[in-house]
């Protein structure tokens, strides 16, 4: 599913209405009529007392037109209507068709006295919105926001610009739900604006897409398009052997991790590479795995030789950053004729002290970051879209692929596109599940599926895993190996022929 700019779903309307032959209003009616239904898979229409907050332009015309089918439908809503000298031809006509539903007008000094106990319905503006807006608007958007613990919102939080950065300080409603129609908008997904859209819906309208840009939303469909059907001929070595690099004294649990993640995925077979510490731990927590030592007792002095013998190197959970470890690392990406690689955690802080070895990585080399990593490695940034676009010139420089670890997990890829994930829940935030994730992902690439779709479909199944791991025991309990426990269940959920 395609991201697309405010400029972009501008010109996918006029193509929907010059290709369907449809006027503006009767798409304004489509939209309208596919947010009802879905307001009404979410909220108890006829028991519920709602007020839509209404602007003078289209997403304006959107809140009349769903105020008309409440109520229609029998429901009770309240119509506020923003006083402007000039309003939308397709919001006029949504007034006329009100009919002897009364409006109540409003200026940006109204005090407004919105139904008691009401779910108030935000459709002031919508993805069009071009500029921030100003602090004549703070009264207005500050009464919203106070309104009550339910504020729904048509497209997008009004104020929210949808494509650019806004600042923490602008006038912006806090929506506790989102319809946004067609597809996800950028700053939805974005980390900046968490309190400005808690969750969001994507309200499909039948637009003509024709496929224009360069970010997307990662849906199960792409996934189960990449994912091959194995032959019953398949053996363990048909799925790969993946070999896990990392630990020190204290932190052999995240290879441990890993390494079953690894395994739960699907490669044939797996090996660990840890300090003699860890030999113990974790043949016993892992029998089905085998296990090489460095020579070190609780760190990593070497790394192994002939890496072409496994079929795809995870490297850096819970490894370290001793001297010895760092200089074995560094040594090891000099020698050349490497497997694919993923490379997490103090990997990465390694080569954020050495970025001349960056250059050694072989090409589309995929880099697992939390913020913090992320930030040692490219440097800093002032927010959010800023973010993006440095990792995506570091990503062009170097040929790699990072995955920006947290909610809607974002994907950069050499060429310059980003996927953000659609799957995951706050459940998975707890030490352990970026380790959990390198597995997977080395996992992928052992069973020869490419770095692209390695990182597309692990991150993917990552936050899937942990959807399914959350109905099972609610998101406060559950950790990183109830997650690796649900893997095998999120392959069934995207391609039944691994049942």
């Amino acid at each position: 599913m395609h991201i697309l700019t405010s400029l972009q779903l501008k010109e996918a309307d006029a193509q929907t209405m010059a290709v369907q032959q449809i006027s503006s209003w009767q798409l304004m009616e489509r939209a309208a009529g596919a947010l009802f239904e879905s307001l009404k898979a979410d909220v108890d229409i006829y028991s519920s007392r709602f007020a839509i907050l209404c602007g003078a332009g289209n997403n304006g015309g959107d809140g009349l037109a769903l105020a008309r089918m409440i109520h229609s439908a029998g429901g009770e809503v309240s119509v506020f209507l923003l006083e402007a000298p000039f309003y939308s031809a397709d919001n006029r006509a949504n007034r006329e068709k009100l009919g002897d539903l009364p409006v109540t007008l409003f200026n940006l000094q109204s005090r407004l006295h919105f139904p008691e106990k009401c779910i108030l319905i935000d459709a002031l503006f919508g993805y069009g919105l071009n500029r921030l807006l100003s602090p004549d608007w703070n009264g207005i958007i500050a009464q919203v926001n106070a309104a009550g613990p339910r504020i729904l919102a048509i497209d997008m939080p009004s104020g929210l610009l949808s494509d650019a950065h806004t600042p923490p300080d602008a006038p912006v409603v806090r929506a506790t739900k989102v319809y946004t129609f067609h597809s996800p908008k950028k700053a939805l997904l974005l980390p900046e604006n968490a309190g400005r859209a808690e969750e969001f819906t994507v309200i499909p309208i039948r637009l003509e897409d024709s496929g224009q840009g360069n970010e997307y939303y990662l849906t199960a469909e792409m996934c189960r398009s990449w994912i091959t059907t194995p032959s019953r001929f398949s053996h363990k070595g048909t799925f790969g052997h993946v070999l896990i690099t990392g630990g020190s004294y204290g932190k052999i649990g995240a290879v441990i991790l890993a390494a079953r993640a690894a395994l739960k995925t699907g490669c044939g077979l797996a090996t660990a590479f840890v300090p003699r510490c860890g030999y113990i731990p974790f043949q016993t927590a892992l029998p089905e795995a085998m296990v090489m030592t460095a020579l070190e007792e609780d760190f990593l002095d070497i790394f192994p030789d002939e890496p072409r013998r496994f079929s795809a190197i995870g490297i850096g959970v819970g490894m370290g950053t001793s001297e010895k470890t760092e200089a074995a690392f560094l040594r090891f990406l000099k020698s050349g004729n490497l497997p694919p690689l993923v490379l997490d955690a103090d990997a990465l802080n390694i080569l954020s002290r050495n970025p001349d070895y960056l250059s050694d990585l072989p090409e589309n080399t995929i880099l697992t970051p939390h913020p913090k990593e992320l930030e040692r490695l490219v440097g800093s940034w002032k927010n959010d879209f800023e973010k993006l676009e440095t990792v995506r010139k570091f990503c062009a420089k170097r040929r790699v692929i990072l995955v920006i670890k947290g909610a809607n997990s974002a994907i950069l890829f050499p060429d310059g596109r980003i996927a953000f994930n659609s799957t995951g829940n706050y459940g998975m935030a707890k030490g352990g599940s970026g380790d959990v994730l390198t597995g997977m992902i080395t996992s992928l690439l052992a069973q020869g599926y490419t770095p692209e779709q390695s990182a597309t479909i692990g991150v993917f199944l990552h936050g899937k895993a942990g959807d399914l791991a959350r109905e099972r025991q609610g998101a406060r309990g559950m950790i990183p190996t109830d997650t690796i426990e649900a893997i095998p269940h999120a392959w069934i959920s995207l391609s039944p022929p691994y049942l």
